[in-house]
């Protein structure tokens, strides 16, 4: 029985790393062989088959859409670190994707243990955004933004989009004090605004700003990513 088991998975894999070889020179979007195309090809049965497709997806290589087949997917690469402002706009836009924001909800609240050292205990305007990437819903933003660090927070951001365009227009010069990047477990409300099932692994970035020459704090903010449309590339220059 074992060593039935492990033929079928050996042979899963063997059919894995051809897909994932032909899926690497393909573009994006496209169709990759059904199921019984796979039967066919590789001379396995159909729980390998479906075995292989999951593996794929599971890797982030591949997109299924119910009723209509398996994709190639390619994740977008997102640097984090280096000298940049942590800006989801300019950051994805670079990455040479379509970035857009809207605002789900603005509320008075202090910001959370992890900034209290940089913000301090003031009062701030919290601004909860859902981020786009190619109009695919990608990011849960949360932006903790000092008093006075923008006028009219909420109105601007409408506006804008952009929280950096957003000090720009104010004529604020942002410097990055804290970056920092990890994955985690995301709780429910990310899930929901994000499409994810309950509990899934996403990755989740910190970052702060304050205004460069004074020091003056201006925002604290997490950002919420789904891992199958996004990869984190840490970027250490200096």
């Amino acid at each position: 029985m074992t060593v039935a088991v492990d033929a079928s998975r050996r042979r899963r894999d063997e059919v894995v790393d051809a897909l994932a070889g032909q899926a690497a020179r393909l573009r994006v979007g496209t169709r990759l062989p059904s199921e019984a195309q796979i039967m066919r090809q590789f001379d396995v049965s159909r729980s390998v088959a479906r075995a292989a497709i999951e593996q794929l997806e599971s890797c982030y290589l591949v997109r299924r859409v119910q009723g209509m087949g398996t994709y190639v997917h390619r994740r977008l690469d997102v640097p984090v670190g280096g000298d940049g402002l942590p800006s989801f706009h300019r950051v994805i836009a670079a990455a040479g994707a379509r970035p857009r924001t809207v605002v789900v909800a603005t509320l008075a609240e202090r910001a959370p243990d992890a900034a209290a050292a940089l913000l301090g205990p003031a009062v701030t305007c919290k601004v909860e955004r859902l981020g786009f990437v190619d109009d695919d819903p990608t990011s849960a933003l949360e932006h903790w933004l000092c008093p006075g660090a923008l006028p009219e927070p909420a109105v601007a951001l409408r506006a804008y989009e952009s929280v950096h365009d957003c000090l720009d227009a104010a004529g604020v010069d942002a410097q990055c004090v804290l970056r920092r990047a990890t994955t985690d477990s995301a709780p429910a409300w990310v899930c929901r605004r994000l499409e994810l099932p309950a509990r899934s692994e996403a990755w989740l970035t910190e970052s702060a700003c304050v205004e460069s020459g004074t020091g003056r704090p201006l925002y604290y903010a997490r950002v919420w990513s789904r891992m199958d449309r996004v990869r984190l590339m840490l970027d250490a220059a200096e």
